[in-house]
């Protein structure tokens, strides 16, 4: 019985209302599909899915349970910071009237921050897949074996269209005209007319099969290969739940992270490791941390081979989830310390649920900003640091409205459905 309770709240604390790579990672409460609900009041309770009052109650609620892996926040929205750092770098760069501090810059260690935030991409595939797995073995266990998969497909598709919608049909294709008008706003904004002409590749989510020139909002590669993921897995979630061994040779930052939510259901997140184990897990983790994202300042000091090279390209993103693996595992087991303290904090809980709103319009602010001055940008490390705490608050102050208003309903509607006895959860 307390195993049942300790797995229920660990479950309930990580719902955290987000996508991504993140998905963006999308958390446990969005991925299932809640038990079905009576027939009256559903109606009613469809309205109040749309009432903005109970929605900001929702969003900026911190829940406050004994047994949570409540690293995850902060991780996601360092992740998405890390995103917005990077691309206020590049666009600032762009928008430079002294272009060769901007290259000088490029050899500095700020740069190689840059460089790397591919990494928190590769987050977001790690965490989405973690909660793809999570949720499908509990709701395997309680079904006994049975699962809808094309409930799976359908919710995972209407989770993340409506919002994607409204950029693609209302902003992208309108209103982005006209959101500033500096000289260097292009006519019919910083995409042209992309989204006119290829929209439909967007809502198909093969958008990361065109190129990048012609793509409608560019950023949303991410979104594509999500889905991609999300419709190939259930063939390895079949074979890890069937055949582990067999499941096991199919490996990436997305499959480690779905390899890592099996493990950690059946550990119940009770493991016993002594004081050596913990030191030589945080050990391998800040060396790994730091390979990754300064590999370029340890190329630069040492004459790396091709072999070197082709062994870190192919690994790299490995040991990055594998890294990803040991601080969620800690923090959960209380290994943290002071990791998990920060990581925990309840500040990230609400800027966690942001985070797909925070992705969708990250770019669109920052091109605001840039774009939209009277005068060019004087590169310098004091004015990017400046622009880009200024391009994270932007973005997530803009999110809230948005998310309040074009993502938590539909979030809730999707929960609701009429009573039936052959409901199955996916």
């Amino acid at each position: 019985m307390e195993k049942s309770t300790s797995k229920r709240n660990w479950i309930f604390t990580i719902n955290n209302r987000t996508t991504a790579a993140s998905n963006i990672s999308l958390s446990e409460e969005e991925q299932q599909q809640t038990f079905p609900q009576d027939e009256e009041g559903l109606v009613v309770k469809a309205i109040f899915a749309f009432s903005i009052r109970r929605n900001f109650y929702k969003l900026f609620r911190n829940e406050n349970l004994k047994s949570n892996v409540g690293c995850i926040n902060g991780i996601r929205v360092l992740s998405m910071i890390w995103i917005i750092f990077t691309q206020t770098i590049i666009v600032g760069a762009f928008m430079a009237d002294n272009l060769l501090t901007v290259l000088d810059v490029a050899s500095t260690i700020i740069f190689e921050i840059v460089v790397n935030s591919v990494l928190a991409v590769e987050t977001f595939f790690f965490l989405s897949g973690l909660f793809v797995s999570y949720v499908f073995f509990m709701h395997r266990e309680e079904n006994n074996g049975r699962t809808s998969w094309f409930k799976f497909y359908l919710y995972r598709y209407l989770r993340l269209t409506p919002l994607y919608f409204l950029f693609i049909f209302v902003i992208d294709n309108g209103l982005i005209k006209y959101l500033t008008n500096g000289p260097f706003w292009p006519p019919n904004g910083f995409e042209g007319n992309n989204c006119n002409n290829n929209w439909w590749w967007n809502i198909l989510f093969i958008n990361n099969f065109m190129p990048s020139k012609h793509m409608c909002l560019e950023h949303s590669w991410f979104l594509a290969n999500l889905m991609q993921f999300s419709f190939l897995s259930p063939v390895i979630l079949i074979l890890l739940a069937r055949y582990f061994r067999v499941g096991l040779f199919v490996s990436a930052p997305y499959v480690i992270g779905i390899l890592f939510g099996l493990l950690l259901y059946r550990a119940k997140y009770q493991q016993q490791l002594n004081i050596w184990m913990v030191f030589l897990g945080w050990t391998l983790t800040a060396a790994i941390g730091f390979g990754e994202v300064f590999r370029l300042i340890l190329e630069s000091n040492e004459h790396i081979g091709p072999l070197t090279a082709a062994l870190y390209y192919a690994f790299s993103r490995t040991l990055w989830s594998l890294m990803l693996c040991w601080i969620i595992f800690a923090c959960s087991n209380g290994y943290g310390a002071f990791a998990n303290f920060t990581l925990s904090l309840p500040f990230w809980q609400p800027l966690s649920r942001l985070t797909y709103s925070a992705y969708l319009v990250h770019v669109l602010v920052i091109h605001v900003v840039f774009e939209g001055a009277n005068v060019p940008t004087h590169f310098s490390y004091v004015f990017m640091i400046y622009f880009a705490v200024l391009n994270a608050a932007v973005v997530y102050m803009v999110s809230v409205p948005i998310s309040l208003v074009f993502e938590m309903p539909f979030l809730e509607l999707l929960k609701l459905r009429p009573k039936s006895k052959a409901d199955l959860k996916p």
